[in-house]
């Protein structure tokens, strides 16, 4: 879990630097945005995982 966490907070980074990018500042091509992509939807999938594996656990109790 620590693992996908730290891997989710460099990709923050990398995400922001995409969406909030000044023009002209840097290059980004396709292999880095696809790459990128790539990253983040492997990372969601880990935590999403997690999430409803833990949720999981609460199948069949009665709802309050």
């Amino acid at each position: 879990m620590e693992a996908l966490a730290g891997r989710f907070t460099q990709f923050v980074k990398v995400r922001n630097g995409i969406l909030h990018g000044k023009p002209c500042t840097s290059i980004l091509d396709v292999a880095d945005l696809e790459r990128a992509a790539d990253d983040f939807t492997e990372c969601s999938s880990g935590l999403n995982s997690l999430l409803h594996g833990f949720l999981s656990t609460f199948a069949g109790l009665p709802l309050v």
